[in-house]
């Protein structure tokens, strides 16, 4: 019973701690201006709140005192945690999109690093969309792949190169359990940067009849970048280049498979070229290489991180100015593009939305899938790529395709006209 007015004081001290946090001195700048941005957008509402919840407290002890001659707490408790009801109920909205946030800006503020915040929260966002995708590239893009690859080298031997990145993180785990079912046996061998991949390999139960193991991944060494949990650096840059120029092994030629994501993805307006956008200390570097360098690319990337900008200084304008506070100077989005010569062997494995439906990428996923030709400027789209149909009502669907605010609020730039709404 006591648990509602408790937890209502605490998140009342907490939203009011980190609002006088906006005046101090010694506080990030990113950080101030979140806060200001937030109470700017929902003070209202929450002194509405606590307004209303005090004054329906008075009114009940005033009842209390009016009725039974005395004061009453066991009524005067059932009010405050009514009042609590009532407070979660109206600002549940606010309390599930920016708490997180309000949490990071603490974490930040005390000594954790940001980027160890990133991290799991890009986790959290298309989590079904990346295990569809990871379970389709493992069961049958890859296979396909290593058939054609079969079929047109004589006697190859296939080198797979996994990216970092929460979207290629599960594929580890479908790789483990599922292996690659190609019609003739093949030993790929698998290559990575991906620290995260490498402990959800650890993760799982090696006493089951699992298709891969361990030692069947090969961890590309160099300096760690936690924003991302890979190795990237000089190291790192000189181990691709040495697997690249090595053509033969064992009398086999090799043939190398980059799979590759991004924190976003720029399309084009007309979606026809694909160019990925990456930042952070040698992490452009290690997808540029692998661009460069390898026979064969996949793409994975939920269709919620492709964007129709055709310039990357268009989207380092639309970042939130906290995000590029936070992260330092110089942090600004690259972009790699993918050469023209190279749309042969380059393939796109993204999702499509159904028609209708309550997503706001129904038209982006009409204009990129609803060609017959698979073939764009400088690459391919897979035909295995899924459907995904986000689960919920139109809020919760929406949440679950955009769930940065600031592509909420460009969406008709990013992913083209909203059909559907």
């Amino acid at each position: 019973m006591v648990g509602g007015p408790f937890a209502t004081l605490l998140s009342t001290a907490v939203i009011l701690k980190a609002i006088d946090l906006s005046k101090m001195t010694d506080i990030s700048e990113g950080s101030k201006i979140h806060l200001r941005a937030f109470w700017n957008r929902y003070g209202r509402e929450i002194a509405l709140s606590l307004i209303v919840s005090i004054l329906f407290l008075i009114i009940t002890a005033a009842g209390s005192i009016l009725f039974n001659k005395k004061f009453d707490p066991i009524w005067f408790l059932i009010a405050i945690n009514f009042a609590f009801f009532c407070i979660l109920v109206y600002l549940q909205g606010i309390i599930r999109a920016e708490f997180a946030r309000l949490r990071d800006i603490v974490i930040f503020e005390i000594g954790v690093p940001w980027r160890e915040t990133q991290y799991h929260r890009r986790e959290k966002h298309f989590v079904e969309e990346k295990a569809k995708l990871a379970s389709i590239f493992v069961e049958e893009t890859l296979p396909a792949l290593c058939d054609e690859i079969q079929e047109k080298y004589e006697n190859p031997k296939i080198r797979v190169i996994l990216d970092s990145g929460t979207t290629i993180t599960p594929v580890f785990e479908q790789l483990v359990r599922k292996g690659i079912a190609s019609e003739i046996t093949i030993e790929p061998e698998i290559y990575t940067n991906n620290l995260a991949g490498i402990i959800e390999i650890e993760k799982l139960d090696h006493l089951l009849d699992n298709k891969l193991k361990e030692e069947d991944f090969m961890l590309i060494g160099g300096n760690p970048l936690s924003r991302y949990r890979a190795t990237t650096g000089a190291i790192t840059e000189e181990t691709l280049k040495n697997l690249f120029t090595e053509n033969k092994l064992d009398g086999q030629q090799i043939v190398t498979v980059g799979v590759l994501t991004a924190n976003w993805l720029l399309s084009g307006p007309g979606q026809s070229k694909i160019s990925l956008c990456a930042r952070g200390r040698g992490h452009p570097q290690f997808k540029d290489e692998i661009v460069k360098s390898a026979t064969y690319l996949v793409i994975i990337s939920p269709l919620g991180k492709i964007l129709q900008l055709g310039d990357v200084e268009r989207l380092n304008e639309l970042l939130p100015e906290e995000e590029t506070l936070l992260r330092g100077p110089g942090k600004e989005y690259s972009a790699i593009e993918i050469p023209a010569t190279k749309k042969e062997t380059a393939f796109l494995l993204t999702t499509s939305r159904p028609d209708p439906s309550d997503s706001p990428l129904v038209f982006s996923s009409k204009s990129l899938h609803g060609k017959s030709d698979s073939y764009r400027g400088n690459f391919r789209l897979r035909s295995e790529c899924p459907e995904y149909s986000p689960p919920g009502g139109k809020n919760e669907v929406l949440q679950t395709d955009l769930p940065h605010s600031w592509t909420r609020k460009s969406d008709i730039e990013l992913f083209g006209a909203p059909e559907n709404r």
